[in-house]
């Protein structure tokens, strides 16, 4: 018979973890949604990248102050405050046509969704004492926040119903009202202790959000402004590098900053840059494969959904076989199968061809989905290897600052590394053509042959067919381009999986 306590854990957790797996899944929505937003708002495909540059922002911003009104206000309270932060912003995008206006809610939007997931992680280490109780948490922690990722593109071509984006902003918004009204008959006993506020690090807050916002909008919008090219990619980038020297330098000297540099002398250091590489791996799945089959096969939202579903399901088996592992071997074992299994799944994407569909794409998505759900879990046991108490929010923000900045950091190396091979490919397949080889002879008689009976002139028929030529160049220099991304990520996970082991042995205390 369940007892009282683990019936209010339960109910807390689920209530926090709807929370949590809402904010995780429907950002993703509007990544896929991107170009019915731009047509919405006759905003060209360059611009309406802000739409997820600024909620990026917005997460950075969020993160700390979780912590802050949950020590003031409490957990119920926060949560409430969280939730009905993300529906008043969700909502007024909705209302308002203005795409500059909606520019702005949307840091807002993040900045309230980035809580959801830190509320969770809070609630697990205040109401789950160390053994199988907190291991059982950080499952739910873990599957809340993953498991959701392969099903957001169903969710936004279910609700982008006859192009309406707005239900993308609507049905969320209406799932966080629930969450909300669910939060308030939780934690009541929690007291307001409005000293808190005077103990913030405000001075470290500032400077961590200013240099971490600056180096989201130069890795996100650096590739489609040319780098450095531009100045204000160029004032961003040495903004972040200015403050965030600052904020490291502050850190070390101040008494009780925002994040204790205590943990930084611990495993944790590591298992932030492994999360970047993770976030940067498991890009190739929900960012890469959809690029290239848009671009290759013409796929919108809906055709999209039905290739990245497999993940869902792969992330669900591999949580599972990952708490079944976690009391009985050696954590680093199963982060570096994780990473090695998600990196052949790239390998094998690299021999793709313009044939390919979505039939080709399933298996692989599915054993990377497997790799996901394995490492989403080992990697929580080395982030809490040793922490104290005391250092529990700086694990809490140092964890999901590594999340969202492998994400945006992970697109923009993978985009620009993408259209550098484009162009070399472009360049090299275009120098065979000038030198008229075998192939390219044999490919201008096909298309002549093709094109000779409805153009009688010859002149417009080379013409053409050069062009058809240039046609099949630039289809091949692109495909070429992206399995050289699937090669890169399948290096950097193969090397990632093998530096595992600068982690000491762990396993989860039963």
């Amino acid at each position: 018979m369940i007892d009282q306590a683990s019936l209010y854990r339960v109910t807390s957790m689920s209530v926090a973890a709807f929370g949590a797996a809402i904010s995780s899944t429907f950002p993703l929505s509007i990544i896929f949604a991107q170009q019915d937003i731009a047509g919405a708002f006759a905003v060209t495909s360059q611009d309406v990248g802000w739409v997820v540059t600024l909620y990026n922002v917005g997460q950075i911003l969020g993160l700390p102050l979780a912590f802050l009104l949950t020590g003031v206000l409490g957990r119920r309270r926060a949560m409430i405050i969280s939730g009905v932060g993300y529906v008043l912003s969700s909502l007024l995008i909705v209302l308002i046509s203005n795409f500059a206006s909606m520019l702005v809610l949307r840091v807002f939007q993040g900045m309230f969704a980035g809580m959801l997931p830190i509320l969770m992680f809070i609630i697990i280490f205040s109401t789950h004492p160390a053994g199988v109780i907190r291991t059982r948490g950080l499952t739910y922690f873990a599957a809340a926040t993953a498991i959701g990722v392969g099903v957001s593109a169903w969710f936004g071509s279910l609700f982008l119903y006859d192009e309406n984006w707005r239900l993308l902003f609507i049905v969320p918004a209406l799932g966080i009202v629930v969450y909300v009204v669910m939060s308030n008959f939780l934690f009541k006993e929690d007291p307001i202790k409005m000293e808190a506020l005077k103990t913030f690090d405000w001075p470290g807050y500032v400077m961590i959000s200013i240099g971490l916002s600056s180096l989201v909008v130069f890795v996100s919008e650096g590739e489609r402004h040319f780098w450095f090219e531009s100045w204000w990619i160029t004032a961003f980038f040495l903004n972040s590098i200015i403050f965030l020297a600052f904020a490291v330098h502050y850190f070390s000297q101040h008494e009780q900053p925002l994040l204790k540099k205590s943990l930084f002398y611990k495993p944790f250091t590591y298992t932030l840059i492994f999360q970047v590489i993770f976030r940067f791996g498991s890009l190739f799945i929900i960012w890469v494969i959809p690029q290239f089959l848009i671009q290759t096969a013409g796929f919108r939202i809906e055709q999209i959904a039905e290739v990245l579903w497999p993940f869902t399901l792969g992330v669900f088996f591999g949580i599972a076989g990952a708490y079944v592992l976690s009391p009985r071997i050696d954590q680093r074992i199963v982060m570096s199968f994780a990473l090695f299994l998600m990196g052949l799944t790239a390998l094998y994407c690299s021999f793709s061809t313009s044939q390919w569909s979505i039939d080709n794409f399933l298996l692989p998505i599915f054993i990377a989905g497997i790799g996901q759900g394995l490492f989403s879990l080992a990697t929580l046991h080395l982030v809490l290897y040793d922490i104290l108490p005391v250092e529990g929010p700086t694990c809490g923000i140092g964890f999901n600052y590594a999340r969202v900045l492998g994400l945006t950091g992970g697109i923009g190396v993978l985009s620009h590394f993408i259209n550098e091979r484009e162009k070399l490919h472009s360049a090299t397949l275009g120098e065979h053509v000038q030198l008229q080889g075998e192939e390219t002879q044999a490919m201008l008689n096909t298309v002549k042959g093709a094109f000779g009976q409805v153009f009688s002139d010859g002149q417009s028929l080379e013409l053409v067919s050069y062009a058809q030529i240039g046609q099949k160049i630039k289809m091949q220099a692109f495909i070429l381009s992206y399995n050289d991304a699937f090669l890169l990520v399948f290096v950097v996970l193969f090397i990632a999986a093998a530096c595992i082991w600068v982690f000491p042995k762990s396993k989860a205390i039963h």
